[in-house]
């Protein structure tokens, strides 16, 4: 036959052929495996009887009947426990809300993924085949003429196939989750007391998202291998390296993988976890205070700090009740300004230590005992001035100071207020 002659449905069905034909030949060296030398004749028959087993007519009617014992997926039960029972979703991207964060609704092309009973999981396989770009199963959903003849020979064979593979699309109308899944009791109602105003909550597992993370990172690892492959001395390679950093990896289903689902089998039971860290935050560049003689002064326009200022400034100047709930209030936002001016002070520790003796610096020398430790350890004299005077007293002080000048804009302080805003930044323990 030429490839002019060659039909679309002879297509289709080589596509099976060579399917069919994958799994019959390691059925056949078993059976040759374990003959023994006078056995020939049970030999042959073994070996028809499997042959005609996966011919395309028997085999395809075969696994219309074992189609039951599976179920298309998305999302599982079965990430928490293999053994679970509980229902299993199947869920198009496009039919899922949006949210802040990466989901199975960010797919762009889904990968369905397949559980149940392992032992019929070559139905999955047959169903996945690709032909001009669709899988069997799409050509079976969409009734394609050619693919019905492939099914059966008798049109009502081929109409009961198509239900029992269709079959592996539906879903409970209930779902149902199980008592080894992960499971949360979440209050639906104002009763606590009353059990039927409880929802439960059972988190799913989105396979088609696992899997398409898993194919993103596989993808960009050949690239790198590739990359360092092709490496050539001083040259930039053309290829866009992807890494991810401090990358784990969690084992789904033990010794069996294929508990979970197909695709989980297939990656090996590996399910890729990104880190969840912080991300690090680079400031700009750290600059001494120079041409200044204090920092309370520099920094205060700074947006965050006035912010703060001006919420303490406007909760005084509310009158509050002279209680607890007031004092701690204060005492909160108090330690909220002076937090900001310790921080400037750490990240001068960037610095390299004796830049106050650059005539640029007109700061107080009591600021400059705080703010430049570090020159202690070059400057004996530095050293020296910071064991034995009180340049933290007269830092605190500098502190009040300048809070009580902030603040007295509307409000008349005393040496009262003075005192108590010197001794709180005294007890932040400045270094």
């Amino acid at each position: 036959m030429t490839n002019s002659t060659f039909s679309r449905k002879d297509e289709l069905k080589k596509v099976l052929d060579d399917f069919l034909q994958s799994r019959l030949r390691p059925k056949l060296e078993e059976l040759e495996k374990a003959a023994s030398k006078d056995s020939n004749l049970q030999l042959e028959a073994d070996k028809s009887k499997r042959i005609k087993q996966y011919s395309s007519e028997t085999w395809i009617g075969n696994a219309a009947q074992r189609a039951n014992q599976l179920k298309f997926a998305t999302h599982t039960l079965k990430h928490a426990n293999g053994d679970a029972k509980g229902s299993v979703l199947l869920c198009e991207p496009e039919t899922l809300p949006k949210g802040d964060f990466l989901s199975t609704k960010d797919l762009k092309a889904l990968t369905i993924d397949c559980t149940g009973n392992a032992a019929h999981m070559d139905v999955y396989a047959f169903l996945m085949l690709k032909f001009e770009g669709k899988t069997f199963f799409e050509l079976i959903e969409s009734r394609d003429p050619d693919m019905l003849c492939l099914l059966a020979k008798e049109r009502s064979d081929a109409e009961e196939r198509i239900t029992a593979f269709k079959k592996l699309k539906s879903q409970d109308a209930i779902p149902r989750t199980h008592s080894l899944a992960k499971q949360l009791y979440w209050l639906d109602g104002d009763d606590p007391g009353d059990d039927s105003q409880y929802q439960i909550l059972a988190p799913l597992y989105s396979l088609a998202l696992a899997n398409e993370i898993h194919s993103v990172i596989q993808r960009n690892r050949r690239a790198e291998d590739e990359a360092k492959k092709n490496k050539t001395p001083n040259e930039h390679a053309t290829i866009t390296i992807a890494s991810y950093p401090e990358l784990a990896i969690q084992k789904l289903g033990g010794s069996n993988p294929i508990n979970i689902s197909k695709l989980n089998a297939e990656r090996g039971g590996r399910n890729n976890l990104l880190a969840s860290v912080p991300p690090i935050w680079h400031s700009a560049q750290t600059r001494p205070p120079f041409y200044v003689e204090s920092i309370f002064e520099m920094l205060a326009k700074r947006k965050a700090l006035k912010a703060t200022v001006t919420e303490l400034r406007h909760f005084l100047e509310s009158n509050p009740p002279k209680n607890l709930r007031t004092r701690n209030e204060r005492e909160r936002l108090v330690f909220d300004i002076i937090d900001y001016f310790r921080f400037f002070a750490i990240s001068l520790t960037e610095l390299e230590p004796g830049w106050t003796t650059d005539k640029r610096c007109k700061l107080q020398q009591s600021q400059m005992l705080w703010l430049d430790a570090g020159r202690a350890a070059i400057d004996e004299r530095f050293a020296s001035a910071r064991k034995v005077s009180d340049w933290k007293q007269r830092v605190s002080n500098s502190f009040a100071a300048w809070l009580n000048s902030e603040l007295s804009q509307k409000l008349d302080f005393s040496d009262v207020e003075y005192e108590f805003w010197s001794d709180m930044f005294l007890d932040a323990e400045i270094d």
